[in-house]
């Protein structure tokens, strides 16, 4: 669920933000909380929650720091797929 869907969901968010388009922002955002509290990345929950809250004003500057989240995420959930 988390490399199929909510990663690459969250790899849209530049291109719907650069159109203006923080309604499809706020919503993949909130609809990956979930999925990054079911892998433990609380961390990540958090961020996108601060996110999700502001939209407009909050994605920009915490966008890096989301992308290095993510891709930590990533790696630590491909990390446990291959050992199992």
């Amino acid at each position: 669920m988390i490399l199929n869907n909510s990663l690459p969901e969250l790899e849209q968010l530049d291109e719907l933000y650069e159109n203006g388009d923080y309604e499809s922002v706020r919503i993949k955002v909130h609809k990956a909380k979930s999925a990054m509290g079911y892998v433990g990345a609380q961390q990540t929950r958090q961020l996108l929650l601060e996110i999700e809250k502001g939209v407009k004003e909050v994605y920009p500057e915490k966008n890096a720091q989301l992308k290095s989240e993510l891709e930590i995420v990533r790696q630590e959930v491909q990390q446990f797929i291959s050992e199992i």
